[in-house]
C-alpha cells in the first residue's frame, strides 16, 4: 500500500486547523459563561441594594455544587428560614471559629434568596457599609491565617 505524502500532509494541516478552531470556540464559550456570571451577579447585587433589608445569619456547613464549594448560611425573615451560600475561599481559613456564629445578612426584601452574609471587611465595603468593631476578630483571624 502506497501512502501519498501530499495527502497525509494535507490531512495533518486540516487536523491542526480543526484543533485551533475548536480551541477558539471553547475559549469563546468559556468567556461568555464567565461574563454572563459577572453580569448576573451584578444584577443580583443591584437588586439587593435597591430593596435592602437586614437580618442575622449563621454558617451551617460546606456544600459542593456546580463544580465549586460554598459555605452555606441560614437566616430568618419574618419567621421563615432562608439559606444562602458564598464562595468558601476566605471562610474556609476561619471556619472552625465562625461556624455557628452570627453575622449580618443583607438581602433583597422582595426576594430573600438574593442575599449576602457580611463577615469580612471587603464584604462590608462592597455594600458601602462600615465594618463593625464587634466582628473585627474574624478579620484578625483571617489575616493571621494567610
Amino acid at each position: 500500500m502506497k501512502i501519498d505524502v501530499n495527502k497525509a500532509n494535507e490531512l495533518l494541516k486540516n487536523e491542526r486547523w480543526n484543533k485551533i478552531i475548536a480551541g477558539v470556540f471553547f475559549l469563546l464559550f468559556a468567556s461568555s459563561l464567565y461574563f454572563y456570571a459577572l453580569w448576573n451577579n451584578r444584577k443580583i447585587y443591584n437588586r439587593i441594594i435597591e430593596h435592602a433589608a437586614y437580618s442575622t445569619g449563621y454558617f451551617t456547613r460546606f456544600e459542593n455544587s456546580k463544580g465549586s464549594r460554598s459555605a452555606i448560611f441560614k437566616f430568618y425573615v419574618n419567621d421563615t428560614l432562608h439559606a444562602g451560600g458564598i464562595g468558601s475561599g476566605a471562610v474556609s481559613k476561619v471556619w472552625a471559629q465562625i461556624q455557628g456564629q452570627y453575622f449580618p445578612v443583607i438581602y433583597n426584601r422582595e426576594k430573600p434568596e438574593e442575599c449576602d452574609i457580611l463577615v469580612f471587611r471587603w464584604d462590608f465595603e462592597r455594600y458601602k457599609m462600615q465594618y463593625p468593631d464587634s466582628i473585627q476578630w474574624v478579620q484578625v483571624l483571617y489575616d493571621r491565617a494567610r
